[in-house]
């Protein structure tokens, strides 16, 4: 998508989490050069390891943009040593959490101007349950009254396991054939 749009993207970054120090000295260095030859205004960062990457190579370039953090996850960041160093160097910090950011600005004594949250981009008054058509979203999911529904929301990724989902609502479905999921 980044090529579509006339962006080229590094690509030969390694970005690996965990603590690999040749790999972290060989990524700030040519972020670094990629900083002093583009020269960005900004530089946005958004978990601990390209945090850290970012914040080492914005140092060393010869024109400091600004650095962004970015925290996807809705709840504040763990404590620690590592973090409250981390944060300490951002610009800005932008949380997708109003309660997790104030823990954040709390936590890390971050200046609360700088930070800001993101608000969702779903409009959540459409999906207020005491609104709801119970009846009819049953009806459009093909359910009737007697099916016992539930589901998930979540991009599908390896990590959150859906092979676990599906084994376990395969079991329950054999003991209750009106599960739906």
């Amino acid at each position: 998508k980044a090529r579509e749009r006339g962006l080229a993207p590094l690509t030969d970054l390694h970005l690996r989490p965990g603590f690999h120090p040749l790999e972290i000295a060989q990524d700030t260095s040519k972020l670094a050069a990629w900083l002093d030859a583009n020269r960005p205004d900004i530089v946005h960062v958004h978990n601990s390891h390209d945090h850290l990457i970012g914040v080492l190579a914005v140092r060393r370039a010869a024109r400091r943009p600004v650095l962004v953090r970015t925290n996807h996850k809705g709840a504040p960041l763990p404590r620690g040593r590592g973090n409250r160093w981390l944060m300490k160097q951002a610009d800005a910090y932008m949380s997708f959490s109003k309660t997790g950011l104030a823990e954040d600005i709390r936590r890390f004594r971050l200046n609360a101007a700088a930070c800001s949250v993101i608000h969702t981009a779903v409009d959540l008054a459409l999906f207020d349950p005491a609104k709801a058509d119970r009846a009819a979203g049953r009806s459009a999911l093909g359910l009737a009254p007697e099916h016992i529904a539930f589901g998930i929301v979540a991009r599908i990724q390896r990590h959150r396991k859906w092979h676990e989902l599906l084994a376990g609502f395969k079991q329950a479905h054999a003991r209750n054939p009106m599960l739906r999921l």
